[in-house]
């Protein structure tokens, strides 16, 4: 048995929810705080719809590209 390969699965099977977690509560603190607090939610919402469109289409792009087909 290779042991550190399988720490290392092991890890990356608790390292990874965590720090998606970290990041999901990051942007949702950023939307909340521009964006649903602003004094009309909806502008403002509507107004950076196209930005965090573009940001979601740019990462699975990248992550195909970087981390596609070999």
């Amino acid at each position: 048995v290779r042991w550190m390969a399988l720490v290392s699965i092991a890890g990356s099977w608790f390292a990874s929810p965590v720090l998606s977690g970290i990041v999901s509560v990051c942007i949702f603190w950023i939307i909340r705080k521009f964006i649903l607090r602003a004094r009309k939610p909806l502008d403002k919402g509507l107004s950076c719809l196209p930005g965090i469109y573009g940001l979601t289409v740019a990462v699975n792009i990248l992550s195909v590209l970087l981390d596609g087909p070999k």
